[in-house]
């Protein structure tokens, strides 16, 4: 484990049971029929089962709309209503983007955790007939309207498009199609029978892919020192894509960096690593400093290591208890995604979708996270997600009343 050298900075399926049949000299091939055509039928039951049960897998991914990583004018947060709740806004009489007349555009960034067909809900307010839609798209998917119902001057929920999404980040860009609109939450549904108000979904509270109009986006990050730098992604799709990378001497102190807040809590954590030299490389939970926290840390003894081997260590006051160790996970030289979560008192560690290892853990995910390397090593982290769950339901106007008005091609410019 690391140890510091100086102080510093988701019933079980019905089973087909095998009916047992006496056969006497005059009814047993009648009976063997019988036998057969039951358990066929049994074993059908179970099969059903089992797909019922395979399909009653779901997932729910929010993004709130005051979250933008970019935004473009005339588009802009604001806040939306007397309680104070903020979202994206686009002013009335600023210009609409199906006419030409003003551009604009908000991205959001989420994490999907799994394969599979997602359909983009809005929540959303409509000013009126020609003021009732936005453009949408995720990630290099052509893009199409989101909106055009006829429900105006009440927040409701929108159903928009399906897109085929792989596990991992997307973003989501919303554009100028009409001026005078609001929008408070988009959802992701995996379940095409799912609705926003069936139950809650998974957002991210904190999300970093260091990809910022600054040179880098760590303006929220605390670095030791200069051996942390934001570059140009190795190995990543998008060569123009940035990540935070170090590299730790190995006769010196740890290098780190944290991130967040002390009211954080309840979260899990998702992010992508691409481990480049032997050494230790570590993600510390529940920081409050270098001798308080809980780090999943991997140790690969030489540069032809295969894998590195993993360990969860608590330290508490200085002293470090080993909780679990394993032997390979985390590869050399490629990008791979690790999750981190608790669940039923037990702090889980998933490495590519696969559970590494779990432990007993009493309490959850909160405070700071740190990223940390040592003994030579050097990484790059991306994409991180602190992803929580909460109600996706708003309270939405029940009484939304259907208006009608002119059609919009009756204007003075076609969609």
């Amino acid at each position: 484990m690391i140890e510091p050298r100086t102080s510093g900075r988701h019933g079980d399926s019905p089973v087909a049971t095998r009916a047992a049949f006496r056969f006497d000299r005059h009814l047993g091939i009648a009976n063997a029929h019988v036998a057969r055509a039951i358990g066929m039928a049994l074993a059908a039951i179970a099969c059903l089962g089992a797909s019922v049960s395979l399909s009653a897998a779901r997932h729910r991914v929010l993004i709130p709309a005051d979250q933008p990583v970019a935004l473009t004018e005339p588009m802009r947060v604001d806040v939306l209503n007397e309680a104070g709740d903020r979202g994206l806004r686009i002013p009335d009489g600023v210009g609409r983007g199906w006419c030409r007349e003003a551009g604009g555009s908000a991205a959001y960034t989420c994490h999907v955790p799994a394969d599979g067909s997602y359909t983009l809900w809005a929540y959303c307010l409509w000013g009126g007939v020609c003021t009732n839609a936005v453009y949408a798209r995720i990630d290099r998917a052509p893009a199409v309207i989101l909106g055009n119902d006829p429900y105006y001057a009440a927040w409701h929920w929108v159903r928009g498009t399906s897109w085929p999404l792989t596990r991992g980040t997307h973003t989501i860009i919303l554009s100028n199609h009409s001026d005078g609109i609001a929008i408070q939450r988009l959802l992701l549904l995996s379940d095409p029978a799912d609705r926003p108000d069936d139950g809650p979904a998974s957002y991210t509270l904190f999300y970093d892919g260091f990809d910022g109009c600054d040179g880098g986006n760590i303006e929220a990050w605390t670095l030791t020192d200069d051996r942390w730098q934001v570059v140009r992604a190795p190995g990543q799709v998008d060569p123009a894509q940035r990540v935070l990378a170090g590299e730790a001497s190995p006769d010196g102190p740890p290098i780190v960096a944290t991130v967040g807040q002390a009211d954080w809590e309840n979260y899990s954590l998702n992010l992508q690593v691409r481990s480049t030299a032997s050494g230790r490389i570590a993600i510390g939970l529940n920081y409050s400093n270098w001798d308080n926290c809980v780090l999943v840390e991997w140790c690969s003894r030489s540069p032809e290591s295969s894998s590195a081997r993993l360990q969860i260590v608590r330290r508490t006051a200085g002293q470090s208890v080993l909780l679990t160790e394993r032997e390979g996970s985390l590869a050399p030289n490629r990008w791979q995604e690790v999750d981190v979560t608790v669940d039923r008192n037990q702090l889980r560690v998933r490495l590519d979708a696969a559970t590494v290892a779990r432990v007993p853990f009493a309490g959850v995910l909160e405070g700071p996270i740190a990223l940390v390397l040592a003994e030579g090593a050097s990484a790059g982290f991306d994409n991180l997600h602190l992803q929580r769950t909460a109600s996706s339901g708003l309270s939405p106007d029940r009484n939304v009343t259907r208006k009608t008005g002119a059609d919009c091609a009756a204007s003075r410019c076609n969609r």
